[in-house]
């Protein structure tokens, strides 16, 4: 018997320390399939987030063709 797949999921993140950790461990974990990330401003302006989304993946292990999306609108 081979190994299941694991589950596909995007990640919603405004990567301060929880969404961070919650990163590493998605990436790492052989239950889930990393599709990619979505940014969205949290604690911080979008551009910390998206440097921030990025530099995680990376030392995480993530594939470097991982989509990551990032939008801003104002609130109306």
């Amino acid at each position: 018997m081979g190994l299941q797949p694991g589950r596909p999921v995007i990640l919603d993140v405004d990567t301060g320390v929880d969404d961070a950790l919650a990163l590493l461990l998605a990436v790492r974990s052989p239950a889930l399939d990393v599709r990619g990330a979505t940014c969205v401003a949290g604690n911080t302006g979008l551009e910390p987030v998206v440097q921030n989304t990025l530099r995680v993946l990376d030392v995480a292990g993530a594939p470097h063709d991982l989509p990551v999306a990032a939008r801003w609108t104002a609130a109306t």
